[in-house]
């Protein structure tokens, strides 16, 4: 019963934590409505829960629900015309293409959440205002009552801190595979 509770815990962990790559995989197999994309995510988790027995714990799960969202890609796309959108070699050959995208994405976006953690609370607080609260420069000029140049020139100044630290984590990143490469060999 353990056994059970902690493969389950298992199974929603790593659910989670590839939740934003499995998603994106499939946006890029089924262009033509967010519904059916939705649909498609869906059925996808439920085949990922009923066929989790069948995962190795040491694999890539995002790469293993990936491949079992490309098959539920097809079955979809065999139940209902309007989700076919190309050939079957086609979808294979972009789903191919699509995985190690979608890791690139979600190593990117790990690195940047990383990035933004380490900036001034000044510097953070003028990104938060601009893209989550989703403030116009003018706005941000107005509520602190400096000139429309000046924050465009602090939010080139963040941007380019935030395109440093991005770049060296994503290197620091790669080297550690290269070594991890290199150490398996």
């Amino acid at each position: 019963m353990a056994e059970r509770a902690n493969r389950d815990d298992l199974f929603v962990e790593l659910l989670a934590a590839n939740t934003k790559r499995l998603y994106s995989f499939i946006r890029s197999m089924v262009f033509n409505d967010d519904n059916d994309a939705d649909e498609v995510f869906q059925s996808t988790c439920m085949a990922l829960w009923r066929k989790f027995d069948q995962y190795e714990p040491e694999g890539d799960f995002g790469a293993w629900a990936c491949r079992m969202a490309y098959y539920e890609v097809l079955r979809q796309s065999g139940k209902r015309k309007r989700v076919r959108l190309m050939s079957e070699q086609a979808l294979a050959a972009l789903a191919d293409a699509a995985q190690p995208l979608s890791q690139r994405v979600n190593d990117r976006r790990d690195a940047l959440a990383d990035c933004l953690k380490q900036l001034s609370g000044q510097d953070l607080s003028l990104i938060q205002q601009r893209y989550f609260e989703d403030l116009r420069p003018k706005q941000i000029a107005s509520e602190f009552q400096r000139s429309v140049h000046a924050v465009y020139r602090e939010l080139n100044r963040v941007h380019a801190l935030l395109l440093r630290c991005v770049e060296r984590k994503l290197g620091a990143h790669r080297a550690n595979m290269g070594n991890i490469g290199d150490s398996i060999d």
